[in-house]
């Protein structure tokens, strides 16, 4: 069973978009390879996953040794024409999503740990085994997810319907709302298609966040390894809208029959520009 939603005090959510801001320049400052001017444009969008250890109901933020162990911007997918067969090619290149990636390589790294390490208390991993062979996240631990702007898709949407799944469109920067007969398999993406002449469609990230809620930011591949882990709160930077967030990442399933872990929501004034 996953422990509740955490609850964040003012100062720490200031202290977790801090931490992701020097974590970006200290990255920044590495790659020489990025021009200064894109790096900085106001256009950009960051987004992170943060990882506590302890308690973080209390002011005293120390105690919890906060973390930002993955990072990505990006507001960007790839045209239909420029996709590979061989999985070379990332689609959705959107900051929450990349950054997901990222976090996946951390966690994969820290299962290699458990895995090499042993299950002594000398093992530095985030992970323990489980009675039935499986892992766990050890007790204490949660994830915290930062993003700089709302999350396209549902959670911007205010009056035309609410609530709908939605697609990214190639070529542009909108949403466009899924219909019903592709819901219902009449219409569906071929390869062909998708590389010659129709416009690829790419799960919005409010209902990419949504599926995460359900199934756990893991992934399918470690969800044979690991048990089900999920953000304790989501904090948002511009464009925050606490009812239609909420209903974008959570409560669009809630009485449908399935289990969603309803994260912690934030807003904040400080996020990067």
């Amino acid at each position: 069973t996953e422990p509740p939603p955490q609850h964040l005090p003012k100062v720490m959510i200031d202290q977790f978009v801090d931490l992701s801001m020097k974590k970006f320049d200290e990255v920044l400052a590495r790659r020489q390879d990025i021009p200064r001017e894109l790096a900085q444009t106001k256009h950009r969008i960051l987004a992170t996953f943060i990882m506590t250890r302890g308690a973080t109901g209390g002011e005293a933020s120390a105690d919890i040794s906060p973390q930002v162990v993955a990072l990505a911007t990006g507001t960007k997918c790839v045209f239909g024409k420029k996709l590979k067969a061989d999985g070379s090619v990332v689609n959705d290149c959107h900051a929450e999503i990349a950054c997901r990636r990222s976090l996946l390589c951390f966690f994969y790294s820290q299962l290699h740990m458990a895995l090499t390490q042993g299950q002594d208390e000398s093992c530095k991993s985030i992970f323990e085994k489980r009675r039935d062979g499986m892992f766990q996240l050890k007790t204490g631990f949660a994830f915290h997810l930062y993003i700089s702007t709302a999350p396209c898709g549902d959670s911007l949407v205010v009056k035309t319907c609410p609530g709908q799944l939605r697609v990214k469109k190639e070529g542009s920067r909108d949403t466009v709302r899924v219909k019903a007969p592709q819901l219902e398999g009449k219409l569906t993406q071929s390869w062909d298609g998708s590389t010659t002449r129709e416009p690829l469609l790419t799960m919005s990230c409010s209902d990419k966040l949504l599926r995460w809620n359900v199934l756990g930011i893991q992934g399918a591949l470690l969800s044979n390894f690991i048990s089900p882990i999920y953000c304790s709160s989501i904090i948002i930077g511009h464009q925050f809208k606490h009812r239609h967030l909420q209903r974008a990442v959570c409560e669009r399933v809630l009485g449908e029959g399935e289990d969603c872990l309803k994260p912690s929501l934030y807003g904040c004034s400080s996020a990067a520009q």
